[in-house]
């Protein structure tokens, strides 16, 4: 239903990736310089789960180029990769830098909720 991810510099940037699922499980994998290394679970309720598709609705994701800066690419920053789906459609976004307002929003608003959760060690992937 949607995903959130950090990837990794030449330096010490976070590298994890968070994925939400339709039926509120939400799973972490964090990899380099994050305090949870390793599988986590979270769950959301429905609420929560409306609540990112409105605002991914709200902010026109839909709209969005599917990589920022749309031109060029710097092999040394980090990227923001973002993914939604609903119904049939589906939209991954990867923010370098340079990426709209909207995005931004976005990207805030899950990490929001992502540093909310109340993560579990998992074994499951």
């Amino acid at each position: 239903m949607a995903g959130f991810q950090k990837t990794a510099c030449f330096g010490k940037c976070p590298v994890y990736q968070v994925k939400f699922f339709s039926d509120g499980k939400v799973t972490w994998y964090g990899q380099l310089n994050v305090e949870r290394k390793g599988w986590y679970e979270a769950r959301v309720d429905e609420k929560t789960l409306k609540g990112i598709r409105d605002k991914s609705h709200e902010l026109k994701y839909w709209d969005l180029a599917s990589k920022y800066p749309t031109e060029m690419r710097v092999a040394d920053l980090p990227s923001t990769v973002t993914f939604v789906r609903a119904g049939d459609m589906e939209k991954t976004v990867v923010d370098t830098y340079q990426g709209p307002a909207e995005l931004k929003q976005f990207e805030d608003y899950l990490a929001d909720i992502i540093d909310r959760l109340q993560w579990q060690p998992s074994t499951s992937k």
